[in-house]
């Protein structure tokens, strides 16, 4: 215990000595006063609500609560924007040297004569790779959890999710740079081969999100056709009735005949559209499973949005969004509002389990390869 305890404070100390350390967490703190200077103001004359910042006034559409507004800012602006976005770059450059710099030059020949496996030696410097993103995480979320207390009135503890999540986050992408530093022995092709494969996942993740909007309204065409063909063939059904029952008129005769090639019209247009779903949802279905396979980096970020704001602001945040959306059919509001609610519906065995289970297989292959080598 004294010697993993003894190589997890000599990897603090590397890190400490990193100027990008230091820069990350300087930063952090110009964000956490971007929340400072962030102010909420309603207008008594209208129903409207306004984010101010350094005067500057910007309308919202949303009149959430003054609270609900400096968590959103949190998860936007201090999460998914600096934290999961830049602050990850600026992560994954700082660590991808630590297993190439641990394997070359005779370094590692320091750690292997002491009484320490290599198993051992390779998961204390895999978690002491992790305390890059606990240390900053931990103080932005805590000067954020101050701020947003004294700004928005409501002190959140929950605002602490934050660091187990974008550790987790972090620990998605950090496995890939260690097993690329370990086969490659070189930082920047672990530092650029990461990127890329982050690069990739994130694409993989917009392509399934936009399948599965496409799905949605293609399976919304396909049951307002079975909707429109149960009435037109209620309605035909009941004036062919009454035809029966009575002496027609041409005029009669021909509202059936209108219904009847009505119906069949739908029921073309509804073969066409089934198939299209059949095709559509083919391709959503692999997708699917393909996400399934790796990480889920965005979705996991999500997850303080589930636990930060309530149902109802979610909903409102939600409604403010549609307004402002423009695009094609399959991203209109009830086709947004299926999907998100699909997506949200996510357990989250499924999000964390089938990320954490692709870092399993990951870190095991890295980790034979590090125990085997011939150094």
């Amino acid at each position: 215990m004294n010697q993993t305890l003894a190589l997890l404070h000599d990897a603090y100390r590397e890190l400490n000595a990193k100027r990008m350390f230091w820069i990350v967490l300087v930063i952090s703190g110009l964000v956490v006063l971007a929340f400072l200077m962030i102010g909420v103001t309603n207008d008594p004359h209208a129903y409207a609500q306004h984010i101010t910042l350094m005067g500057i006034r910007t309308p919202l559409p949303a009149l959430l609560s003054r609270a609900a507004m400096f968590k959103l800012a949190f998860t936007t602006l201090g999460i998914k924007l600096w934290l999961t976005w830049v602050a990850m770059i600026l992560a994954i450059i700082s660590t991808s040297s630590m297993f190439p710099d641990l394997m070359t030059g005779g370094s590692i020949d320091l750690y292997l004569c002491k009484p320490i496996s290599r198993l051992r030696l390779f998961l204390t410097k895999y978690a002491a790779g992790l305390l890059f993103v606990v240390l900053q995480v931990t103080v932005f979320s805590g000067a954020s959890f101050v701020v947003i207390g004294w700004r928005g009135g409501s002190w959140e503890p929950r605002l602490f999710l934050a660091v187990p999540l974008v550790v987790a986050t972090f620990s998605y992408l950090w496995c890939l740079s260690v097993l690329l530093g370990v086969l490659t022995r070189s930082t920047l092709t672990a530092a650029l081969l990461t990127m890329i494969a982050w690069m990739l996942i994130a694409g993989i993740d917009q392509a399934e999100t936009m399948l599965l909007l496409v799905n949605t309204h293609a399976r919304q065409v396909v049951a307002g056709h079975d909707i429109r063909l149960k009435t037109t063939e209620s309605q035909a059904k009941s004036a062919r009735a009454s035809l029966a029952a009575t002496q027609p008129t041409t005029q009669e005769t021909d509202h059936v005949q209108n219904l009847e090639d009505r119906w069949r019209r739908v029921q073309a247009e509804r073969e066409v559209d089934a198939k299209t779903l059949k095709n559509v949802s083919t391709i959503y279905t692999f997708a699917y499973r393909l996400k399934t396979m790796l990480p889920k980096t965005r979705e996991t970020n999500e997850l303080l949005d589930r636990s930060l704001l309530s149902r109802d602001e979610l909903h409102e945040l939600d409604d403010s969004r549609d307004q402002r959306r423009r695009g094609p059919a399959w991203t209109a509001p009830e086709v947004f509002a299926e999907a998100t609610a699909t997506i949200r519906a996510r357990s989250l065995g499924w999000i964390i389990g089938t990320s954490l289970l692709f870092e399993g297989v990951v870190m095991a292959f890295a980790a034979r390869s590090f125990c085997r080598r011939d150094f």
